[in-house]
């Protein structure tokens, strides 16, 4: 998508004197480029434009992002608000860690001025633990990132990092994934996220040796990720810990919006769209250790985390959802291998107020309008398109009364200059126009040349 402003031919545009530092303090990690493409879908809504960048396919990887979009910048934009939110981390396995959502980061007012394209990569998910006969963690999610180069490993690159997978013990990561018994959480990424909950593990003295092993789900971008209730050696509720919530963005960005630009509906919650929640841990208890209202998994967390395993009911871990950022939820072990959910891929939102079309408009062709005579008042009339201020001059000076001429809705856009010629022959007057709303910049002149007649009238009549 490239929204363009329009220029008549004949009209002198005057662009503004901008300077972009494009200084960042974020550090960028480096990033493992897959051979995934990523695609782009754009909608304007009132005086908003939104452009979200997202995976082709969601492919599986280990700290692993897409081949870079390129987004031309459209003409005369100044800055745009963004989010970047990275790729979650996998589950581990078994009774093992949600995965840590992928990290959340936003800015508003960037400036863009200077740049003609932005080079976008998003975080893949992470591939939660498959078929594994012993204890493995989940892969790490992949950045998020934009800059004004390819390169990902500029230092002025804006990194989102990649959630940490489930089980990923005292690892920093956009979110930390969550860990199974009493280890060291997977810690988040200050800004971007939260650290993983911790589990429970042990077995019952009773006489019946019956274990509870859970663990903690995996970090968000809004909270940290549930713990279990510490382990006590007695009979009783040991839950696996849920995943942290991820966060909403902007509230501008609506459900008809969501729609058009392609974001699940399942990040939804109180009107908003959360995103980077983190997975929820996965539960291999044994059955009859569990009271009744023990027997659903481990939720993920809001805004795009999976469901963690739980053996009881014999529920596999799901996946993050696409575009969120969400860790994988946690797997479970019973006497058949039960997979750990997979990591939700990342997503890059920009918004920005469209560029109006700056123009005088009058018919065909925009010029000032007038008859002329010499000594003799005339009105001149122009006609523009946006709101704003216009002045007119001739030979660079100001024709007096006739500076900062408002526009708007009001006057039908129209400025009007009552003007009384000096001198005989051939003139040129000069209209520019100043626009006078938030997203529209630069000014606009138009020239006319008149030909002052002779006064007709007599004096008494001017």
């Amino acid at each position: 998508m490239s929204t363009n402003i329009k220029r008549n031919q004949s009209l002198k545009f005057i662009s503004l004197s901008l300077i972009s530092s494009f200084l960042f303090t974020h550090t960028s990690l480096q990033t493992t480029q897959a051979n995934v493409g990523c695609v782009s879908t754009s909608v304007t809504s009132g005086s908003y434009t939104f452009i979200a960048f997202k995976t082709f396919s969601e492919t599986m990887g280990d700290s692993e992002s897409t081949d870079p979009c390129i987004w031309s910048i459209p003409a005369g934009l100044q800055s745009v608000d963004y989010l970047l939110v990275a790729g979650g981390g996998g589950g581990g396995y078994p009774h093992a860690g949600g995965g840590g959502a992928g990290g959340f980061l936003s800015g508003d007012a960037f400036d863009v001025s200077a740049l003609e394209n932005l080079y976008i990569s998003i975080g893949l998910g992470g591939e939660g633990t498959k078929g594994s006969t012993g204890t493995a963690a989940g892969k790490h999610g992949g950045n998020t990132t934009f800059g004004a180069s390819p390169d990902v490993s500029d230092p002025n690159t804006v990194t989102a990092t990649g959630g940490g997978g489930g089980d990923s013990y005292n690892v920093q990561r956009g979110s930390g994934g969550g860990v199974f018994g009493n280890n060291s959480v997977g810690r988040g990424i200050a800004g971007q996220g939260n650290n993983g909950g911790k589990g429970t593990n042990g077995f019952l003295t009773d006489g019946s040796r019956q274990y509870v092993y859970v663990a903690g789900g995996g970090g968000g971008a809004g909270s940290v990720g549930g713990s279990s209730p510490t382990y006590n050696n007695t009979r009783g509720n040991f839950p696996a810990g849920v995943g942290g919530d991820g966060r909403f963005w902007k509230s501008e960005l609506t459900q008809t919006i969501g729609n058009s630009l392609g974001i699940s509906s399942n990040l939804i919650s109180s009107g908003n769209y959360f995103f980077a929640g983190g997975g929820g841990g996965g539960n291999a208890s044994a059955d009859y250790y569990f009271p009744s209202t023990s027997r659903t998994p481990a939720a993920g967390g809001k805004g795009g985390g999976g469901t963690g395993g739980l053996n009881t009911v014999s529920a596999s871990a799901t996946n993050g959802v696409a575009g969120s950022g969400g860790g994988g939820g946690g797997g479970y072990v019973r006497s058949n291998v039960k997979n750990s959910g997979d990591g939700g891929s990342g997503i890059a939102i920009f918004r920005y107020l469209t560029p109006s079309n700056l123009e005088f408009a009058s018919a065909s062709t925009p010029q000032v309008f007038g008859n002329l005579a010499y000594r003799t008042a005339s009105n001149l009339s122009l006609i523009a398109s946006v709101a704003g201020k216009v002045t007119f001059r001739v030979k660079g000076k100001v024709i007096p009364g006739c500076k900062n001429k408002r526009v708007n809705s009001t006057n039908e856009y129209t400025a009007n200059c009552r003007f009384k010629p000096s001198k005989r022959g051939s003139i040129s007057v000069v209209a520019t126009l100043v626009p006078t709303e938030a997203n529209d910049v630069g000014s606009f002149s138009v020239a006319e040349t008149f030909f002052v007649q002779r006064r007709t009238a007599p004096r008494s009549q001017t």
